[in-house]
């Protein structure tokens, strides 16, 4: 159920607006003064914001600049119902914070597609937004991860000049197999050279020898 908030100072249009509305999936609170529309706010955040921007001594514009201002509710998507139709008042609309100027009258049909739109894109913004932030916080794990692992890199590590030339063709990705033909001895060999390294390396597969700055030691 799509929860929203009209107001509006026409108390005719929001018994209509409620009444079309109160067979559909989106429950409508009214309210005829800025003053009630915070009652609302303060006790339940709606899904969307419905609005006449030119309420009694200009408190629409006032008001959802206010929203705008307010961390609990600035996210809220906003429905300007207004009389106003030039350019100019649209533009000064947007600017103030609305997502969607629609000018009155208006079918309450439309009214309907433009919140289940509205609410469907400002709920799917915010899964995406979620999602980005959990990518990048795992992102900075596995960075901070590998910086751990090249703060514990010791410089000093000593590699025979075999364990050299394996750790070379390990880190051209050559199998055991490939690196024991070209180096003409048994995969059992190299499988030695290999654990050496990891011992010496403090690492506990091959995939992490990748994070170790090598240029510093071959």
């Amino acid at each position: 159920m799509i929860k929203a908030i009209m107001v509006d100072r026409e108390q005719k249009l929001l018994f209509l607006t409620k009444k079309y509305f109160s067979n559909k999936k989106i429950h409508v609170k009214t309210a005829s003064s800025v003053t009630k529309a915070l009652y609302f706010l303060n006790n339940s955040c709606p899904d969307v914001l419905i609005i006449d921007i030119v309420l009694s001594f200009g408190e629409g514009e006032n008001f959802i600049e206010n929203l705008q201002h307010d961390i609990k509710l600035k996210h809220i998507p906003t429905i300007f119902l207004t009389a106003r139709g030039l350019t100019e008042d649209r533009i000064k609309g947007y600017k103030s914070g609305c997502n969607i100027y629609l000018s009155k009258p208006f079918d309450p049909e439309e009214l309907e597609s433009i919140i289940i739109n509205i609410v469907e894109k400002t709920k799917l913004s915010s899964y995406w937004m979620s999602a980005s932030y959990t990518i990048i916080r795992q992102c900075k794990n596995v960075l901070h991860l590998k910086k751990i692992k090249q703060l514990n890199f010791n410089p000093k590590i000593a590699l025979t000049p075999k364990e050299k030339i394996v750790l070379v063709n390990i880190l051209g990705k050559r199998s055991t197999c490939e690196i024991a033909i070209k180096l003409g001895t048994t995969e059992r060999h190299i499988e030695q050279y290999i654990t050496r390294i990891l011992d010496k390396t403090m690492r506990k597969d091959t995939t992490e020898l990748y994070d170790i700055p090598w240029y510093k030691l071959l």
